[in-house]
């Protein structure tokens, strides 16, 4: 199998990621393959399936229990059709004018429950915060690799936004540099600081509780809001009242709870104010 690469534009100096693979997901086939995989008898991700999907590098179920088999409540396996894969030494090379480099990281999905059709906002609170510890869990994982840059995790929902599967599911991505996205946000922050002193993200923070007409949800932990200059319609931001400068610096103890409610609680007002979209 060929490892995936990613190919730098020439233009703008972006690198796209470009992974053969992937055109063979269950989306990439007929209709009636699309309905089949999303039936409960055939889902890859539902509980009595393990052996569907690789083997598993993070699983919550009751002590005792085998890897790899029923029981669990959160699972974590490897994207069967990764764009990034684990290897030890990446290649980087020229290919006339273009440079090309393989595309090492990790490319994971986090199983929200064992119900084949629960979306986060409908799982009870407890499970919300299940998910959330296998985020931060996953997270700090892959931080720890000197070889990664980068680590990123979305949740799709629905075949416009990307999800293949029906089974409620997020994606992980671990990889060996910043999108040019996160690399605007972190030079912004920097000039912040140079040019007024203090976190441009707390700033906009108090900024945003001080006006009070774009809030969402707040609790003692978190405050969900949508940014003054929003991007794309319904873009809302959660962001911890507490200055932090990782994902991974959660406190588990404290604002896991808070920001399991948080998340399930926008995500809750969005697919009732907007009729479960996409």
């Amino acid at each position: 199998m060929p490892l995936p690469q990613l190919r730098q534009d020439l233009i703008t100096g972006r690198w796209v990621a470009v992974a053969t693979e992937r055109a063979r997901r269950p989306d990439s086939f007929t209709q009636a393959v699309k309905e089949a995989v999303a039936a409960r008898d055939v889902c890859p991700f539902c509980p009595g399936h393990e052996a569907m999907t690789p083997p598993e590098v993070l699983a919550y179920r009751a002590p005792g229990g085998e890897p790899n088999s029923e029981g669990w409540w959160v699972r974590v396996v490897p994207n069967l059709y990764a764009a990034f894969r684990l290897e030890p030494d990446g290649q980087e090379q020229r290919e006339g004018r273009f440079w090309q480099r393989d595309a090492i990281g990790a490319c994971e999905v986090l199983i929200s429950s064992p119900d084949h059709l629960a979306p986060t906002p409908l799982l009870p609170r407890r499970q919300v915060e299940e998910i959330v510890q296998s985020y931060v869990d996953r997270y700090r994982h892959h931080a720890k690799d000197p070889n990664l840059e980068h680590v990123v995790i979305l949740y799709n929902h629905g075949r416009p936004a990307g999800a293949s599967l029906e089974h409620p599911h997020s994606q992980l991505y671990a990889i060996s540099l910043i999108p040019p996205a996160f690399t605007e946000e972190l030079q912004g922050g920097r000039r912040f600081y140079q040019e007024q002193g203090g976190c441009v993200f707390c700033r906009t923070l108090d900024d945003e509780l001080r006006a009070g007409t774009r809030i969402v949800f707040e609790n003692d932990a978190f405050v969900a809001f949508a940014p003054y200059a929003a991007r794309t319609p319904f873009e809302t931001w959660i962001m911890p009242r507490r200055h932090a400068a990782s994902f991974g610096d959660l406190d588990l103890s404290r604002e896991k709870p808070a920001l399991a409610e948080a998340l399930q609680l926008t995500l809750k007002a969005l697919r009732e104010g907007l009729n479960d979209p996409p």
